[in-house]
Order: structure tokens, then C-alpha cells, then sequence
């Protein structure tokens, strides 16, 4: 099993060592300098051409065998003291080639977000060690607890101190001395109280029914000056989101062509009914606002702007909002990148993950085991794979290299455990139980989307009524039972609020259910508020 470490540590300064690897290409070993002071859990990795095995040893002795890409490790640092040698073993059909460094491990180990990180729910900070006696967390300088008994630690609650930049120094005492981290956050307040009127208007909706949250304009929180093309794109130019659990947020994020070159990401909280940029827009080099180089992101790491259709996704297990590659990037939208993206609501920092085998115009979903499963829409990216966001794999189902086609959304139904993509008259399914088998076009039965409401629908899963519900304007809602195989149109029912048209390039990944509340959300344009919409009681 791969040791994991805490996933808001603050990183490792690594440095690369390369290894010619006898004429089997060179590999690159992720290993701390010699002398390094080691008061986090410590990450260690070899990747490069050839490796079927990696082995990880402390002074001589194996403490991690991986045997599947990619080749990593995280040794916890509590557990040593004291200078002792790491070695990284790769093991290839040439032989065996190792790294080494001699580091000096603390005994104490520090789980803290990382440097610069901005909180905006309560957070823990924490110190481990055998030999620890007692901890102070300070907060501005000012002792916020003293802990005295394991486990240490410390929440830090934003709600609870003033909105701003703050530093936090956390000391672990033991006999003979004390070690300490100290990292600056910003710590944001999850805006205003929700309009009380607004909440109980949501919690009184009946089956049927729907609600126009008043003076929820996304424009109104646009990066200011605006990036060429119009911030309108970042809904209207065949743009997706996906729903923050954790936060309870819908995310929002799109742009690409000769539409927009924001690359800035925006949340809407169901908690505060507001909206919310979570980062500024990456820049181009002056004389390259047009992107004549087709990078396929900027400087920073962060990807280029790019129409999103159904492929972003929040995956809980780790925290992250995903993206899948991307098609339509800014400018010219002739290109493409094949590249997985996650973006750490922490650090507001994208990072690469490797390529995706079914980039482009595709559709994604979170499925019961964790994993974000995505198809392609067309020839050699019409596949079915898998992405482990836990340990940045992906892998490659069945093929159908075969031309599926644009406008169609999936979900997955996680009581069949069935992946099903809608739209264009069609519902296909794969069976995630077989997944390299070939999927089916259902023969359905009932009345289900078609025309325009069919393309490009809003897809997602009422775990209450056990039914995928699929919306794109109007009045009328469908609900698809994959047991079954049949549909049923719901008519709006109440007095409420009229239901919104759908946004002219389809309502793609901004349809989200949400579980607190119970209701699905939408936005349909910059200019025009969020919408909720009750299916089930």
C-alpha cells in the first residue's frame, strides 16, 4: 500500500538528480539535497522510461516497494532522528540505479497548510513526534492553545478572526529543545449570513417547483480590468462547472476561442448566495495576448482558457476541482491539450497530472470508487478511462474509436454503477462493473429530451428519487431511471418562478445537485441570477 502524506503540507524544496540509466533513457529522482532538515512527512519519487519497480530504503533498509506508476513514496519524518541515509532505488531490465542523500530528520513532523495559503473554512494544524511533549500554536504572536497532550493540535476558524493575512507558528516542545514552522494564510469569511428570505423561499420549494435567487449576477465579481474577449464566455462559450461539497459551493470555469482569455475561476456559495472569484487571471507575455504560440498554459502552470463542455469535476477524496484536457483554447480554438489538470482551493494553484487518454470535447463523472471517469466524443479519443485522483493515474478502458459525436453530458447512476451519457436523442451506457466491455445505446421508453433541449443537457443525480435528472431549459425537467431504462417529463408545478431558458451553447456541468439543500442549481449567463429547482421531496 502507498504511504500518503498530509495533503496541506508545505512542500519539499526538491531537487532533481538524473541518471543516465545505461542507454535506457535518464531518470529523474525527486530527493531532498544532503543535508537537508526534514520536519515534514517526505515525499520521495523516481520517474522515467523503463521502470517497472521503485524501492525506498532508510539506511539500507526497504521501507516502500511501488510497483505501479507513479513510482512514490511518503516516508513519515516522525519516525526518525537524526542523520540518516535515503536512498531511491528504480528498478528497469538494465538494472538496478539508485540516488541517495543524507538528511537530518527532527523527530517531528509539522501538518500545516501551505505558505500563502487562503483558508476560508476552519483548518487544522497539527505536530507529531514521539518525542514531543507539548505544542503552542500562536496566532499574530499571540499563544492561541497550548496543547500538552497528543494528538496536537489546532483549528483555526475564519469566521473567528479579523478577514486578512495572518501568521501562525506552531512550536512542539520536547526534552532539550523545541522546533517550530511559522507560515503566513489569508483567511477569508464565507461573505454575508444568507438572506434569511432567501433560505426558507429554497426550503419551502415543493416537487416541481423553482426559485430565482434575486441579484446573483456573475459580472458583478468579474476580474476588473477585464481580460480581452468578454467574461459572457465563461458560461455562454460551451463552458461547464462542477459542485464544491466541502464548501458547498457551485464552481464555474470556461472561456477559450476568440470568446475570453480570463482564466480565473468563479464560486457561487449556496451558504451566502453570492459569488465569488476565486483568483485573478493569469497574463500573457506583452505582444502575445492572442496566443500565437497555442500554449497551452501560462507561466504560472495555470492552463490556458478553453472551453470547458462536461468535462471539470470537484473530486471529495482529495480536495481538488478537476479538468480533464482541454478543446477550444484560446485563440484560434484549432488546438488542443491533452493535459489532467486539479486546482487546490488552498493554494489557488493549478498542477499537472499527466495526459488524458480521452481529452477534447468529452464528458466526465465521479463514480462510487472515487475515480473521475471520462469519455471522448470522437475517433481516437472515443474511449472510456479512469483517473485515481489519489495517485495521478489514469487508465484506459474500452475503445470505441468511432465518432460519438458533440452535445451529449454524462452521469453516473452509482446505485447500477453505470456510466450514462445523454443527449442528441440518444442515452448510451457502459457498465462500470465490465468496463472494458462496449457500451449500448439504450432502447428507452417514455418521452425524453429531444431537439435542442437534448443537446448539451444538464445531467445529474437525485439520490433521493434514485434517478438521473436532466435539464436544458424551459419548463419541462426529465428524470431517467437506468434500471429501467424509462423517462418521465415533470412539468413545473407552484407559483414559483418561471424556469429560466438554457444558456444557447447548453447547460453542460453548471446543472449541480445539491446535497445540503436538496435542490439542483443552475446559472444560465453572467447577467442573469442562479436558479434553483426542487425535484423530489
Amino acid at each position: 500500500m502507498r504511504a500518503v502524506g498530509h495533503a496541506g503540507l508545505v512542500a519539499l524544496l526538491l531537487v532533481l538528480a538524473t541518471c543516465g540509466g545505461g542507454g535506457g533513457g535518464s531518470l529523474q529522482f525527486s530527493l531532498p539535497a544532503d543535508g537537508t532538515v526534514i520536519d515534514a512527512p517526505l515525499r520521495l519519487a523516481v520517474s522515467g522510461p523503463g521502470i517497472t519497480r521503485a524501492t525506498f530504503d532508510v539506511d539500507g533498509a526497504v521501507v516502500g516497494d511501488d510497483s505501479a506508476a507513479p513510482f512514490e513514496w511518503t516516508i513519515d519524518g516522525a519516525a526518525y532522528s537524526g542523520d540518516h541515509v535515503v536512498t531511491i532505488v528504480a528498478h528497469r531490465d538494465d538494472g538496478e540505479h539508485a540516488a541517495s542523500a543524507t538528511l537530518t530528520f527532527t523527530g517531528v513532523v509539522f501538518l500545516v497548510p501551505a505558505d500563502g495559503a487562503v483558508l476560508d473554512i476552519p483548518t487544522s494544524f497539527a505536530a507529531e513526534g514521539a518525542a514531543v511533549a507539548s505544542v503552542e500554536f500562536r496566532l499574530d504572536g499571540a499563544v492561541a492553545l497550548v496543547d500538552a497532550a497528543a494528538p496536537f493540535s489546532w483549528t483555526l476558524d475564519p469566521e473567528a478572526v479579523a478577514e486578512g493575512s495572518h501568521e501562525v507558528t506552531v512550536e512542539a516542545f520536547f526534552a532539550g529543545g523545541s522546533r517550530s514552522r511559522t507560515i503566513s494564510v489569508r483567511t477569508v469569511k464565507d461573505d454575508e449570513p444568507p438572506p434569511g428570505d432567501v433560505l426558507a423561499a429554497i426550503q419551502a420549494l415543493e416537487p416541481g417547483e423553482w426559485y430565482e435567487i434575486p441579484d446573483t449576477h456573475l459580472r458583478d465579481v468579474a476580474a476588473d480590468p477585464e481580460p480581452p474577449g468578454s467574461v459572457a464566455a465563461v458560461i455562454g462559450a460551451w463552458c461547464s462547472g462542477a459542485y464544491d461539497t466541502k464548501r458547498d459551493r457551485l464552481i464555474v470555469w470556461g472561456g477559450g476561442h476568440g470568446d475570453y482569455s480570463g482564466n480565473e475561476i468563479y464560486a457561487f456559495s449556496m451558504k451566502s448566495f453570492t459569488w465569488k472569484r476565486l483568483n485573478e487571471p493569469s497574463t500573457f507575455p506583452p505582444g502575445e495576448e492572442q496566443n500565437p504560440l497555442n500554449k497551452v498554459r501560462h507561466a504560472d502552470g495555470a492552463p490556458v482558457s478553453r472551453h470547458t463542455y462536461d468535462y471539470l469535476e470537484y473530486v471529495p477524496s482529495v480536495d481538488r476541482f478537476f479538468s480533464g484536457g482541454g478543446a477550444g483554447l484560446w485563440w484560434t480554438g484549432q488546438f488542443s491539450d491533452r493535459t489532467t489538470y486539479m486546482f487546490d482551493f488552498d493554494t489557488l494553484a493549478w498542477t499537472q497530472h499527466g495526459d488524458c487518454p480521452c481529452y477534447g470535447v468529452a464528458t466526465s463523472a465521479v463514480g462510487p470508487d472515487g475515480r473521475v471517469w471520462m469519455h471522448g466524443a470522437f475517433d481516437q479519443e472515443a474511449v472510456l478511462a479512469a483517473f485515481d485522483a489519489e495517485t495521478s493515474t489514469w487508465t484506459k478502458y474500452a475503445a470505441y474509436n468511432q465518432w460519438i459525436g458533440y452535445v451529449r453530458n454524462a452521469e453516473i447512476d452509482p446505485v447500477e454503477n453505470k456510466y450514462v451519457m445523454i443527449g442528441d436523442g440518444q442515452v448510451r451506457i457502459w457498465d462500470l462493473v465490465t468496463p472494458n466491455a462496449q457500451h449500448v445505446v439504450a432502447t428507452t421508453t417514455g418521452t425524453g429530451p429531444t431537439g435542442d433541449t437534448g443537446d448539451y443537457p444538464g445531467v445529474a443525480y437525485d439520490p433521493t428519487a434514485k434517478r438521473l435528472v436532466v435539464w436544458n431549459g424551459g419548463a419541462t425537467v426529465f428524470s431517467f431511471d437506468v434500471a429501467t431504462l424509462h423517462w418521465t417529463a415533470h412539468a413545473t408545478t407552484g407559483v414559483n418562478t418561471t424556469p429560466p431558458a438554457a444558456a444557447r451553447n447548453g447547460t453542460n456541468g453548471r446543472w449541480r445537485y445539491v446535497p445540503s439543500l436538496k435542490v439542483f442549481v443552475v446559472v444560465n449567463g453572467v447577467d442573469e441570477n442562479v436558479f434553483v429547482y426542487r425535484h423530489s421531496s
